[in-house]
């Protein structure tokens, strides 16, 4: 939004929140006034306070309290401003500016953040599954213009939800971007910094949340594996949660002279992570992972990095594949050691580096991110 301010758009940004949250949670209304701030810096903040007190009844209707009073609020806010796109991130969002837009000439953007249908029915829940997929629908046909972040995605929703093709014609594939100011690196200081810390020891990464669907504890028995073959091999794990980290990494053969748990998310995070020479980006394989579009890919090609994968995360291995930017897992206990061989020699390659620097940087910036959003938001208000 910051980005597309400057090209010219103007936004309002309606948020829902909860006296209760903020003193349930600590933190929380600190986070709050520190989006304030930078919503500020670029466009119009305008919360809207729910009657939740945190009892069951109160919890019970928040969604519904969203979605009337937040279409009465986005109706009069698009009558008042005269907005031209209404841009609904996520589902709730969706339903809520659906209903706002109806009797205006604003156009609705379905900016589909994940399936929640699926994510409810792999946690055993039928019923919300069956409302959201119904939601979801409803949602994608009503909708001016649908956001989906991967190829993948798109193709998921164009089979699974027996669209028209009129409705198929109005997805539209933005991939989620990392931001490129956090790596701008020279490669002779990364060079010399790199040697300065671990010398010629190859060094791999893992950047992200400690979490069974990043499969972690898979992660780490890859490195082990990897160090039988590369016994000097050093393991860089970036996580908030470095004591979980820890913890799993205590449960193995590893020594604290093999790796480094650290919490690098500022300016340092970029060159911290182009000191690695491969990075690990495995995912529980189920519908959510096939269309994702993880900003951590783009993160580790910005770095340098080539990438030990999964199947079927997003677009991320059809990317690798076809452009030489890394390599795929089939099956961790057959697989593993050919995979790791394949990387050891990707890496081995003189322009591998330079090649994934190249690719993210031409393809998988926020500022691309910002400007195919730019352009929809254009076509829509010409409609």
């Amino acid at each position: 939004m910051r980005r597309n301010a400057r090209r010219g758009a103007e936004f309002v940004v309606l948020s829902f929140e909860s006296e209760h949250a903020f003193a349930a949670e600590p933190g929380l209304r600190e986070r709050y006034a520190n989006a304030l701030e930078i919503v500020s810096s670029f466009g119009e903040a305008r919360p809207l306070f729910l009657r939740n007190d945190g009892s069951k009844i109160r919890r019970a209707l928040r969604l519904a309290e969203i979605a009337t009073r937040g279409a009465r609020t986005a109706n009069e806010l698009i009558r008042e401003r005269g907005i031209d796109v209404v841009h609904c991130r996520s589902n709730l969002p969706a339903l809520v500016g659906a209903r706002a837009a109806r009797g205006t000439t604003a156009k609705v953007l379905f900016d589909n953040r994940g399936l929640f249908s699926e994510e409810a029915r792999l946690r055993g829940d039928r019923l919300r599954a069956a409302a959201e997929r119904r939601n979801e629908r409803r949602l994608l046909l009503r909708a001016d213009a649908t956001v989906v972040v991967s190829n993948a995605f798109r193709d998921y929703v164009a089979d699974a939800y027996d669209l028209p093709q009129s409705a198929i014609d109005k997805v539209v594939v933005i991939p989620n971007g990392f931001a490129k100011e956090r790596f701008d690196y020279a490669e002779a200081d990364r060079k010399r910094l790199k040697n300065d810390r671990f010398g010629k020891r190859i060094v791999v990464a893992y950047a992200g949340a400690v979490a069974s669907w990043h499969m972690f504890s898979e992660t780490v028995e890859a490195f082990i594996r990897l160090r039988a073959k590369r016994p000097d091999a050093f393991f860089l794990v970036l996580t908030h949660q470095g004591e979980r980290a820890k913890e799993a990494l205590h449960q193995t053969a590893a020594t604290s002279d093999e790796y480094l748990v650290a919490e690098a998310y500022g300016d340092d995070y970029g060159c911290l992570l182009s000191l690695a020479d491969f990075g690990f980006s495995f995912r529980i394989r189920d519908v959510v992972s096939r269309v994702s579009a993880p900003i951590k890919f783009g993160e580790y090609l910005a770095a340098g990095l080539p990438v030990l994968l999964s199947p079927e995360i997003g677009d991320t291995e059809a990317i690798a594949r076809e452009n030489r930017l890394g390599v795929v897992v089939r099956d961790h206990q057959s697989d593993l050691d050919r995979a790791l061989d394949d990387m050891l020699a990707l890496v081995g390659e003189k322009d591998t580096r330079a090649r994934c620097r190249a690719y993210a940087e031409n393809n998988l910036t926020v500022d691309q991110t910002a400007e195919t959003y730019f352009r929809l938001y254009q076509k829509l208000a010409k409609q």
